[in-house]
């Protein structure tokens, strides 16, 4: 049996398929193709286990022309390895993943089709261009067998507003694994590291972290580091530019480029609280990283995070836009070290008991296994 993942996002889509692919999801077929937009981590991995890897660039953004030459490249290597379950990741890869598997079930082979938005991108638009990029979300699950969500809050929004049916969905929760506890010295100064791990893009509102960092002083003994800029080459000036134009003092920030997924691990390990100021996710990687590395976590209350973080008891969860109450739960919890250990532990405790990546990729394979 044959399985081929498309994908036309890295990052956390990224992340999310390493993670399965190392801990065995997807085992078991004879050949396994990874279709992805440019050489990356993940496809050394790949070919290095043995399956193939096949570039396809793949814009995110809508491009008339570009997106017919992607769709025809898909097209292709759909023919040329004859999948028998083929696993769509991120909107573009799904619309046009899932158009190719149409087109080649008209020349006689058909493929199971999984798909899994990675949080639809409708979310990130508003208006005529939400309205209409959620209509096509919903005329494509016609031609889906099956919705896999990363969470399910991602598989209550599949359902009420995209209009799939409970029987074409399930949940397989993105996994992380459990590191080593906190290892922190005994004497920092007195100083409590916040940290913020993501790209710095609209949809991890970057905006609302720079007024939050603006309401902190030098004297408060806390300091932020922001990790993640440098994905994209603009991606430091628009970070300073943002930074400047809320009035932060540098002094409290320290910007890190983006980081290998073991780097990040360290500066976890030496960090007290983690923040995440997401307009939307999935699922919400960094805040369960965090909580494995036993941090308490200050989030947004949206998709994707509040499945993560359980408000009251492994961090807090912050209505979007809302600087002060990101404000007052950081200070919260600076001023409090028993409540960083306490929320530290339940966010271990709860990733473990959810989110734990080795019995999910089983789950996984489970799931495969029936399809076929």
């Amino acid at each position: 049996m044959r399985i081929m993942h498309v994908t036309q996002c890295l990052g956390g889509v990224e992340t999310y398929l390493r993670s399965f692919h190392a801990h065995g999801a997807f085992d078991g077929f004879e050949c396994r193709v990874l279709v992805v937009p440019s050489e990356c981590l993940l496809a050394e991995e790949w070919r290095a286990a043995g399956g193939v890897v096949e570039v396809v660039e793949m814009r995110r953004d809508v491009g008339v022309f570009s997106d017919i030459q992607s769709l025809g490249r898909i097209l292709r290597l759909m023919r040329l390895h004859r999948p028998d379950v083929v696993h769509l990741h991120s909107s573009k890869a799904g619309a046009l993943g899932r158009i190719a598997a149409l087109a080649s079930r008209l020349s006689g082979h058909r493929a199971a089709v999984v798909y899994t938005p990675h949080a639809y991108y409708y979310l990130a638009q508003s208006g005529w261009r939400r309205r209409v990029f959620q209509w096509i979300e919903r005329l494509l699950s016609c031609s889906t067998d099956l919705l896999m969500a990363t969470s399910a809050s991602e598989r209550e929004r599949s359902l009420v507003e995209v209009g799939y049916r409970t029987r074409k969905i399930c949940t397989i929760s993105n996994g992380v694994s459990l590191c080593d506890p906190r290892a922190r010295g005994p004497d920092n100064g007195g100083v409590i590291d916040v940290i913020f791990v993501g790209r710095i893009c609209h949809q991890k509102n970057i905006e609302l972290l720079a007024r939050v960092i603006a309401r902190f002083s030098a004297g408060e003994g806390v300091r932020f580091r922001i990790v993640g800029a440098g994905h994209y080459r603009q991606d430091r000036f628009l970070l300073d530019a943002l930074l400047h134009d809320a009035g932060v003092d540098q002094g409290l920030v320290e910007i890190v480029p983006w980081l290998t997924h073991a780097e990040v691990q360290a500066l976890f390990a030496v960090s007290d609280i983690s923040v995440v100021t997401s307009r939307y996710e999935s699922f919400g990687y960094v805040a369960a990283e965090a909580g494995a590395a036993g941090l308490p976590v200050v989030a947004a209350n949206v998709d994707g995070l509040k499945d993560v973080v359980e408000a009251g008891v492994s961090g807090f969860l912050v209505e979007p836009e809302d600087c002060e109450g990101f404000v007052a739960r950081i200070r919260q919890l600076s001023g409090d070290a028993g409540l960083r250990t306490r929320m530290g532990d339940a966010g271990r405790c709860r990733v473990a008991l959810h989110f734990n990546v080795g019995r999910n990729a089983v789950a996984m394979r489970d799931v495969y296994a029936e399809l076929r």
